[in-house]
């Protein structure tokens, strides 16, 4: 084999090893938007190069015919190379929003078990339901226990369910019960709807 034949088979080895690694890294999981850039970069970078190499080199074995031949050989080059490039960063960004549809759907499903949880300890310090002897003196202890259900909720939980509603809304996603009670819940009642509701977002989320 001669020298010459050698190095054609070199270069297109390399080419090849390039192109490989760029589909590997594609392929991975989160895709390796930076890899596959570097090595089709890098590739694109060798192939031109030697297209430009036998033209200028070779320039009266190639003739007319030959030198078109290389031109659009550059053209398929440069246009492959951003069609490629271009598929790589949308599998990364589809990639990116799976990633954050997931997230929200478990975690707004997370929060609405805490939530649940929190509701359920509370019920164990609730008062008794009103009796006629001591009426007002009951519902005056169910009212402060409903005050500090609320404000024990808003310190925990006030925030990340705004935040976690408003995620939803972004994607279009919204509850009329949730929007009835999430800024301001005056109940236990109202907390246990939140709840719920979250977990139905969550659900609609995990089917769209």
């Amino acid at each position: 084999m001669s020298a010459e034949a050698i190095g054609r088979t070199a270069l297109g080895a390399a080419i090849g090893g390039l192109v490989m690694v760029t589909v590997v890294a594609d392929r991975m999981t989160p895709p390796a938007a930076a890899i596959a850039d570097r090595y089709s970069t890098l590739a694109a970078i060798l192939l031109v190069a030697t297209v430009l190499t036998v033209m200028f080199g070779s320039r009266e074995r190639l003739g007319r015919p030959g030198r078109l031949a290389a031109v659009v050989v550059l053209m398929v080059t440069a246009t492959t190379w951003y069609s490629a490039r271009l598929w790589v960063h949308e599998q990364y960004f589809d990639y990116l929003v799976a990633q954050q549809k997931t997230a929200l759907a478990l975690g707004s499903v997370e929060l609405s078990g805490d939530i649940v949880g929190f509701l359920r300890e509370r019920g164990r310090h609730a008062p008794p339901r009103p009796q006629p002897a001591t009426w007002e003196r009951d519902e005056a202890k169910i009212f402060q226990y409903e005050q500090e259900t609320t404000r024990l909720y808003e310190a925990a939980f006030g925030a990340p369910v705004r935040r976690t509603r408003d995620l939803f809304a972004l994607r279009g996603l919204t509850d009329r019960d949730l929007d009835a009670f999430y800024r301001r819940p005056s109940s236990a009642f109202d907390i246990g709807v939140i709840a719920r509701r979250l977990a139905a977002l969550a659900h609609r989320l995990e089917r769209t």
